[in-house]
């Protein structure tokens, strides 16, 4: 163990050579007794890597610092920078259990940061020109979520793309003040705005509709939606809901409106030709005036009926304004 006196102080005369490039990694057996550390002006310093272990770093990079890049590994990261550029911040495939991050960077382009949390996470991102973003944050266990649902990962993929993941929990599992809570998780990691939604679903047999209607409603989500996209995901293993499984609750909901006024366009994938999927594509189509382009794949080695060719037919007939596509090859090559 090494005093945090004795590491600033470290730091300090690093900061004293004016590298052109900082490169500190502490093993992870060694540890500073006090975990809050600032990490000095580096003048010249163009890239900054920095490696430590529950480490509580605050950075400040002076503005002509012109392209800056940190690469940090720790649990809790502050970086205020007028000339910071590039971040990327990193924890590796261990699971901390509280995480944050404030982020306060004026020029800030490009940001990448991966996140394995097992209990509270904290995010403050002031960068108004950011325009490549790439985020990850994956739970041990979900600690938010919607009726059966429960949030595993959250992602974006690039600066306006919303990525969700959620799978069906144990009946045990209760998420006090549900749609509340999920809200503001999701919150945290609105880096930029978003106007394309990719959801990952899951299923194990479970109907999703009324949950996807219900996150769909939520008006974050609803007003800024332009894009959707679903991700079914089947185990090899058909899977089949237990007796009185409320996933199709509230009943109502195959007659439920809500208004989806600027989704223009929408993708499902992973198919399987069953009903509650037809009731939930209708109810998109009659919720989405704006819709422009519907397309629909079936889930791999699923071979379409005649009857599934039938209804996706009819449903696409209906709304002769709308560009539909169904994508009818699944790996067991049936077409029709």
């Amino acid at each position: 163990m090494i005093g945090s006196g004795s590491f600033s102080s470290l730091l300090l005369n690093a900061a004293s050579l004016s590298p052109v490039e900082l490169r500190l990694a502490l093993p992870r057996n060694l540890q500073v007794s006090c975990m809050d550390v600032t990490l000095p002006s580096f003048h010249r310093a163009t890239s900054m890597d920095l490696r430590a272990w529950d480490l509580h770093l605050t950075v400040f990079a002076k503005p002509h610092a012109v392209n800056t890049t940190g690469l940090i590994d720790m649990s809790n990261i502050t970086v205020h920078s007028a000339s910071l550029e590039e971040l990327v911040v990193e924890h590796g495939n261990r699971w901390t259990r509280r995480t944050h991050v404030s982020v306060d960077s004026p020029v800030l382009k490009q940001l990448t940061a991966s996140f394995h949390a097992c209990g509270n996470i904290g995010v403050s991102i002031l960068a108004p020109m950011v325009d490549k973003v790439c985020w990850r944050c994956s739970y041990a266990k979900p600690i938010c979520g919607l009726g059966l649902w429960g949030l595993s990962e959250v992602q974006l993929p690039s600066v306006h793309v919303l990525s969700l993941h959620l799978s069906p929990v144990q009946d045990s599992v209760i998420f006090p003040n549900a749609e509340l809570s999920f809200g503001a998780e999701i919150d945290k990691h609105m880096v930029t705005n978003f106007s394309g939604l990719d959801l990952h679903l899951s299923t194990k047999g479970h109907v999703f509709g009324a949950f996807v209607l219900h996150l769909l409603g939520m008006h974050r989500i609803r007003t800024a939606l332009r894009n959707l996209k679903i991700v079914l995901l089947r185990s090899e293993v058909k899977d089949a809901c237990p007796v009185n499984c409320f996933c199709d609750e509230p009943k109502n909901w195959r007659t439920e409106t809500i208004t989806l006024a600027d989704l223009e366009n929408m993708e499902i994938e992973g198919l399987g030709g069953e009903d509650h999927e037809f009731d939930f594509l209708e109810v998109i189509f009659r919720c989405a005036p704006m819709l422009k382009t519907v397309t629909v794949r079936l889930s791999d080695g699923v071979t379409p009926s005649v009857d599934w060719c039938t209804k996706v037919n009819n449903i696409f007939m209906a709304y002769p304004s709308v560009e539909c596509n169904a994508d009818l090859v699944s790996r067991a090559k049936a077409v029709c």
